[in-house]
């Protein structure tokens, strides 16, 4: 099974109307390292006391750390914004983010399927 999914996003700007267009390739698993690399983006962004940043932000940061990791090809407004953490509209970095966490639940529940259908042939067996 695929580990990596595509889709299109044409997403207008909260703040700044721009519209933002284009293609991403995101992986659907996430290895240890992944995970480790993606945590420490997060502590990155929110500094020396992650803990004491505005709520917003932690989800923010956590968001980005995410999408370090899991984007394998993004369009050039997102790569020509440092990777999306010069946009100024959250609305994109959001759905970008919801985006990729829903590729990943569609790769588990066949994922699940399959091996539930694998258990029916065992038993039978």
């Amino acid at each position: 099974m695929e580990t990596t999914e595509k889709f299109s996003v044409s997403i207008v700007g909260e703040k700044t109307g721009n519209v933002y267009a284009g293609d991403f390739t995101v992986k659907t698993v996430l290895t240890r390292r992944d995970e480790f690399i993606a945590d420490s983006r997060r502590r990155e962004l929110l500094g020396a006391n992650p803990e004491g940043a505005l709520p917003q932000l932690q989800v923010e940061a956590f968001m980005y750390g995410q999408l370090f990791v899991r984007i394998v090809q993004a369009p050039k407004f997102w790569s020509d914004a440092g990777n999306g953490i010069d946009l100024a509209d959250l609305n994109v970095i959001s759905k970008v983010y919801e985006t990729a966490k829903d590729k990943e639940e569609e790769r588990i529940k066949k994922v699940k399927a399959q091996a539930e259908e694998a258990l029916k042939q065992i038993a039978k067996a």
